[in-house]
């Protein structure tokens, strides 16, 4: 599923009694943010290292959780990762923009940036179809994938499975800005599905450019027999062919075992299970499904 997309700290009046202090009278945007980036109850630290009042009152600000209003971010018990590269915001956790405005992907800065941009009708939730040149439709979180063999979908971005839909998995599939990988950021997959990742490959509900592949070989994870129906365009090594696991990259109806690509035999198969006299064994403890070898 490989994509192709073009402060110091504050210093507070003296006090008297701390007990009695009131920001009321604080102007926003009035103080410096606390060297661990934190200010009073009722402000937010912005980028340029002042708080201000209820995330709102400058472009530079960014909003916080206790102010963010659905479906615009910070969401709430999403770990922010620091922006890395050219972006300015943690697209994941829409974390870095001020409250009226969303962390998206920007081709002119190859990373991702804050635009309060809103598109004209609902925004595009996870797999829902998009327009590639309209980054601004995918609901926030979410980047349109351009792709040469398949529909341009919405994927959400993520660096946990808990950062998901519900039967979706983090994987190591990531964002691409030309031929250069963004950093801290993934994919979602597709939801996990039963279906048949041996021979065609088929999905249990069939899908234009779309194939059954394993979970395990899409994300790492081992011990699973879970399957996805997923985009075909990342998956172009033939068997025997050298490939890789992150995320696997050998055609449908073949997994990456050991740098090899090698077809997907049916374990409980009456017959042969692989047409080159080898041997159908475990994949990834799977009790379904091998991968014939010599």
């Amino acid at each position: 599923m490989t994509r192709l997309f073009k402060i110091a700290l504050g210093l507070l009046p003296a006090l008297a009694a701390s007990a009695c202090y009131t920001t009321s009278s604080v102007e926003s945007g009035g103080l410096l943010c606390s060297t661990a980036g934190t200010c009073p109850d009722g402000f937010a630290c912005g980028t340029d290292g002042r708080c201000w009042k209820n995330g709102t009152g400058s472009t530079a600000n960014t909003c916080s959780v206790a102010d963010a209003v659905a479906p615009y971010g910070p969401f709430a018990g999403c770990s922010a990762s620091q922006p890395t590269g050219t972006s300015s915001c943690d697209p994941v956790c829409q974390n870095g923009c001020p409250c009226d405005q969303r962390c998206i992907f920007s081709s002119s800065d190859s990373g991702f940036v804050c635009e309060g941009s809103t598109p004209s009708g609902s925004f595009i939730s996870h797999l829902g179809a998009c327009n590639g040149a309209d980054v601004g439709q995918c609901a926030p979180g979410a980047v349109c994938i351009a792709d040469q063999g398949c529909p341009n979908l919405c994927y959400q971005t993520c660096r946990a499975n808990g950062d998901c839909p519900s039967n979706s998995r983090c994987s190591k599939n990531v964002v691409y800005a030309g031929d250069q990988a963004l950093s801290g950021a993934y994919l979602c997959s597709p939801p996990v599905e039963t279906c048949d990742p041996s021979g065609a490959a088929a999905c249990s509900s069939p899908a234009d450019g779309f194939n059954c592949v394993f979970v395990a070989g899409l994300t790492g994870v081992g011990n699973t027999d879970a399957t996805v129906c997923d985009c075909a365009a990342g998956h172009t090594e033939a068997v025997g062919a050298d490939c890789s696991v992150a995320p696997d990259n050998c055609q449908p109806g073949s997994v990456c075992m050991s740098g090899k690509c090698h077809t997907i035999c049916s374990r409980s198969a009456s017959a042969a299970a692989c047409s080159n006299g080898g041997t159908c064994n475990t994949l990834y403890s799977s009790s379904r499904y091998g991968y014939c070898s010599k």
